[in-house]
């Protein structure tokens, strides 16, 4: 028979002493869920203060991060915003080459494969190896960007070298918007707004505000100034080496045939005469008498 101890209770001097009798399973019992708890207590608080202290060292190493991931990303930004203007600059270039009879620029930069990293890794190695992942990348496009920047500053020498020798024909050629608007319908084959058949529409359709100024896209000769069928008033410049321009559909005229006028010079008013649906400008440029897309050569 399992042996029992009796425990006595006194709670008062005065009071009635109280006894209870415990077997020795159950104080075995009672000690055991002691230790126990004593043990899991004492592991929460090991734990506690374990992760509290990593907190405190990843807390620089946060703060550090965050300051080099807004340089990072101003980095970003400033090589994008270097790439538009890169971007532009090319557009512009192939334009300009095509203008002073130039060959194509070749393109071969060569584009940069990424880089790969493990799967087990410590939060800080994992940081660290992303920052430079982004710092790799944007060195690499970096390095692009200084590679078409030099191809652009070599290819403006040697438009530079060209534009000296072909100033006049420069001058000549028409590359500006004669006017500011929506382009409404541009260069080739269209339906009619009238009869629904197909034709060819031999220059672009610019729709802006009535009397909006029309400029002279380059320097030239004005050889007719009137009325012209469905194109209603009309402005005719020749501009020389086989470029001449038409201006449709105006309010009124700035200038009469036999005027020389230069690039940029206000020559008639945007208007709705002739077969016209609404206000706008009908631009036509022609080589040799040839009706070509004036598009192609607008630079701006």
């Amino acid at each position: 028979m399992p042996e029992k101890y009796t425990i006595m209770v006194v709670p008062k001097a005065t009071s009635k002493m109280r006894s209870f009798k415990v077997s020795e399973k159950a104080i075995q019992i009672s000690m055991s869920v002691l230790i126990v708890c004593v043990v899991a207590t004492g592991f929460f608080i090991y734990q506690f203060f374990s992760y509290r202290s990593k907190a405190n060292q990843l807390m620089p190493l946060r703060m550090s991060y965050n300051q080099q991931k807004v340089h990072l990303q101003t980095l970003a930004q400033t090589t994008s915003n270097l790439k538009k203007d890169i971007n532009r600059l090319e557009k512009f270039n192939r334009k300009f080459r095509v203008l002073v009879g130039l060959p194509k620029m070749e393109e071969n930069i060569q584009q940069v494969s990424g880089m790969g990293g493990g799967l087990e890794e410590t939060l800080v190695a994992f940081t660290q190896r992303r920052e430079q992942e982004f710092i790799n990348r944007m060195q690499r496009d970096l390095n692009k960007l200084c590679l078409r920047a030099q191809k652009q500053q070599d290819n403006l020498l040697e438009l530079s070298e060209v534009v000296e020798e072909k100033k006049s024909l420069l001058a000549c050629t028409p590359s500006i918007w004669p006017t500011r608007g929506w382009l409404t319908s541009g260069y080739g084959y269209r339906n009619s707004p009238f009869t629904g058949q197909r034709e060819m529409h031999k220059g672009l359709d610019i729709a802006t505000s009535f009397n909006q100024p029309v400029k002279a896209p380059a320097d030239g000769v004005v050889t007719y100034a009137g009325r012209k069928g469905g194109l209603g008033k009309v402005i005719v410049i020749e501009h020389g080496y086989g470029y001449s321009t038409r201006f449709g559909h105006n309010s009124r005229l700035a200038a009469k045939a036999g005027d020389r006028v230069k690039r940029g010079k206000v020559i008639a008013y945007v208007g709705n005469t002739g077969r016209s649906t609404g206000p706008h400008l009908h631009y036509e440029l022609r080589i040799n008498g040839v009706p070509v897309n004036p598009f192609n050569y607008l630079l701006n």
